[in-house]
């Protein structure tokens, strides 16, 4: 019932991992590469000051952390797999395999995935084309050899996108890595006033869900499109962050803000859609929805030593959701 929620960083494994920790009857071990270690095992030496560490973990963050590929099917994060029966790189959707089933050895490919061919035994439809050319990319089988000896199926992007009814889109590839703080600050700048365009834009000409009838007269006219606007915008801004990464109130409300901050920089969140679309809205009365939507379970707020954000259903469907006695709770916030 809870398969399309991703409040929890991680959850199919998390409980993996709890299951198997707790099989132990009076003490449990855990072995961990020095570079890079679990995130879970990372929780735990935060959170648990009786756990014991023997050596040492280099507990920063890798390169381009923030920049994890997603699928281009669901959305969900990729894992980058080696498999020696298929003898590639791997790229696996981690959503639910009878959701998406998303397979690829190279992303240029799109949306294409590999398929088990149809004309050969034991032959596999993988991703083929010039290594540098995006656009001539195919579905070839394995069993292809250059004598003409072996299997010659093939099929092009198009028809794969025909076959399985999906949509062509412009793929685009990962940012750069950016080394130089001239050329991280720059980009903010123009990323900034792109953003804040595009989003006025697109508030002006967007249906967006109204509270109508059941909101009061004190908070009519601007007031209550500022708040609505503010509330989606939230909500889309914890949607995309947690799509690689989760973070706590404050950061979130650096990326509403258009904050140029020491983090902001490291995860390049001014790549995000929503960074600087609240810049002029009181950084306070922010902070007061944010608890609003907290209490409300429009997010979620994780315990612990760094709480961070996660989106939730109520969240995903607010218009659905919403009540007028949350509303009426707002508005007498608003109001101290």
């Amino acid at each position: 019932m809870i398969k399309g929620d991703r409040s929890i960083d991680y959850a199919e494994e998390r409980r993996l991992f709890y299951v198997a920790m707790t099989r132990t009857k009076n003490r449990v071990y855990f072995v961990a590469p020095e570079q890079n270690p679990s995130e879970f095992l990372l929780e735990i030496k935060r959170d648990y000051k009786n756990v014991s560490l023997v050596g040492s973990w280099n507990e920063e963050v890798p390169v381009n952390a923030g920049l994890k590929k997603s699928c281009p099917v669901c959305g969900y994060p990729l894992q980058l797999r080696y498999r020696k029966s298929y003898g590639l790189r791997l790229y696996i959707c981690t959503n639910e395999p009878e959701i998406c089933g998303f397979l690829s050895n190279d992303l240029r490919g799109g949306k294409m995935s590999i398929l088990k061919c149809n004309q050969c035994a034991d032959g596999y439809m993988i991703i083929k084309g010039k290594r540098n050319d995006r656009d001539q990319v195919f579905l070839g089988c394995t069993n292809y050899k250059e004598d003409g000896t072996g299997c010659n199926n093939m099929m092009s992007r198009r028809m794969y996108y025909a076959r399985f009814h999906l949509t062509e889109e412009a793929e685009t590839e990962e940012p750069p890595r950016r080394k130089k703080s001239e050329e991280a600050s720059q980009q903010l700048e123009i990323r900034q006033s792109e953003v804040q365009q595009t989003e006025k834009e697109r508030f002006r000409t967007e249906s967006r869900p109204q509270w109508g009838d059941q909101v009061s007269d004190e908070i009519q006219d601007n007031s209550q499109e500022e708040t609505v606007t503010a509330i989606h915008h939230i909500l889309d801004c914890v949607e995309n962050v947690s799509r690689f990464k989760f973070f706590g109130i404050t950061v979130t409300l650096d990326i509403l803000k258009g904050e140029d901050t020491s983090k902001i920089r490291k995860y390049q969140l001014f790549q995000i859609p929503q960074f600087g679309a609240l810049k002029d809205m009181d950084r306070k009365k922010l902070w007061i929805l944010i608890d609003w939507m907290i209490e409300n379970e429009y997010l979620l707020q994780t315990k612990g030593q760094y709480p961070v954000l996660h989106p939730t259903y109520n969240g995903r469907h607010f218009s659905e959701t919403v009540t007028e006695k949350q509303m009426e709770e707002f508005r007498k916030k608003m109001k101290v």
